[in-house]
């Protein structure tokens, strides 16, 4: 993160709109609780949060180093999810969770993108695809059959007590 990772600051008064994204002690903490859970545990969670704690934008860039960072025979596949997909995917609105991505994505030294990799082809509305690993990171909204069907490394809930039924 410390290196490669950027955040946004859209207040008024910030002197830049993307800003590098340095962590502080507590998302340090909850990024290994993440590895933990996802990688070691392999189990589900739960975050509780306040605003401005950067929780979307740490689900949104561990996934993104994870898409790049995957390798052929084990590939990274991530779904997220809100309650209306206006939250999960607009290209070219950064409120969305998808586009936090590509705007990381964006300002990566392009050697850090995977070899043939095209925003025009590999990034449209609701997927984001590695085309050497076959990594898929996409976006669903909260339906009854939410994340079903194939498997997922993660499926990351946003705003998950405001989906239909209370996400049940």
């Amino acid at each position: 993160w410390n290196r490669w990772a950027w955040t946004a600051d859209p207040r008024p008064d910030a002197p830049l709109m993307y800003v590098p994204f340095g962590l502080f002690d507590c998302q340090i903490d909850l990024v290994s609780f993440l590895w933990d859970l996802i990688y070691n545990r392999r189990k589900d969670g739960h975050i509780d949060k306040s605003r401005d704690l950067g929780v979307s934008w740490i689900a949104t860039t561990f996934s993104a180093q994870r898409w790049l960072m995957a390798k052929p025979d084990n590939p990274f596949l991530c779904t997220f999810g809100s309650r209306k997909e206006a939250f999960v995917d607009v290209v070219g609105d950064a409120d969305t969770l998808l586009e936090k991505i590509r705007i990381g994505l964006r300002l990566v030294p392009g050697w850090q993108l995977p070899k043939g990799f095209k925003f025009s082809d590999h990034a449209p509305t609701l997927r984001i695809k590695n085309p050497q690993t076959n990594s898929l990171i996409k976006g669903e909204s909260a339906n009854t059959n939410f994340g079903r069907g194939g498997r997922q490394t993660v499926l990351w809930f946003d705003e998950h007590a405001a989906w239909p039924e209370g996400g049940y």
